[in-house]
């Protein structure tokens, strides 16, 4: 069994950083209940799982609203 080469993205923003960037999702769509994703990727070099020497990491943030959950 081969093991994968490339298994985590360098991540330029610090938490905070991403933190807030997910409040202001929110602030910006007027949504108060959500589901909230933010999605790091290798933004710059195409498909692939071994990205070359000093690539960089792209981030979105994907906010839906909520459904009722419950009652």
């Amino acid at each position: 069994m081969t093991r994968p080469k490339f298994t985590a993205c360098r991540v330029t923003q610090s938490v905070d950083e991403l933190m807030e960037a997910c409040r202001a999702t929110l602030r910006k769509n007027n949504l108060v209940s959500a589901y909230i994703r933010p999605l790091v990727f290798v933004g710059d070099v195409g498909m692939g799982v071994n990205p070359p020497a000093g690539y960089k990491t792209d981030v979105i943030i994907a906010a839906f609203p909520w459904g009722r959950v419950s009652g």
